[in-house]
């Protein structure tokens, strides 16, 4: 047994135990920058997990926002091919939306960790959101899915992309678009 093995077995009782959004937002950040990835991703997926539940249960405060923010961004360092249901699951969780005064949608933080899987079920996911978004414009997952769909391009990919930079109202995305379609187009 390392030394650090105790202290990652006492941050597991921590998450075993359930505890309030912010002390998993707190654990979130301590286990950040570790060493010992392989086993903070699965502690991190366990937060996550909680946080939606967390959110389900119908707890919006600062903290459940944090945490629905924190945990993707921490899980998406380790990231793998192993990772793809889970990331799917949380990148469509529909739960993971906040509408009213603090409108966010915190599905679009699981975009870092979507990109780092090569699984092409992640890529056919991000095609179906980029192509049910075409015109619509409201999807805060696309640019997201956008680079995923860069990384595994496919031959009718670039239609989409010329509507996004087209016709997108944002200008980055326009931008995002037009680089990812010289980029194929140079190939």
């Amino acid at each position: 047994m390392t030394a650090d093995e105790p202290m990652l077995e006492r941050c597991q009782q921590v998450v075993n135990s359930r505890p309030d959004p912010m002390v998993l937002v707190a654990l979130i950040g301590a286990l950040r920058g570790s060493y010992h990835r392989k086993a903070v991703h699965g502690l991190v997926e366990e937060m996550a997990r909680q946080s939606v539940s967390s959110w389900r249960a119908g707890d919006r405060g600062i903290a459940s926002r944090d945490l629905a923010r924190e945990a993707p961004q921490a899980f998406a360092y380790g990231a793998r091919e192993a990772d793809a249901e889970f990331v799917l699951e949380m990148w469509d969780e529909a739960e993971f939306t906040a509408e009213g005064e603090y409108a966010e949608d915190f599905r679009a933080y699981w975009s870092l960790a979507a990109e780092k899987i090569k699984d092409p079920r992640v890529a056919d996911f991000a095609r179906g959101l980029l192509q049910a978004d075409l015109g619509n414009w409201s999807d805060n997952r696309l640019l997201g899915a956008m680079r995923v769909i860069s990384k595994a391009w496919k031959a009718g990919d670039e239609d989409m992309f010329q509507r996004v930079a087209l016709e997108h109202p944002d200008a980055e995305m326009r931008r995002d678009a037009m680089r990812i379609l010289k980029r194929h187009s140079a190939v």
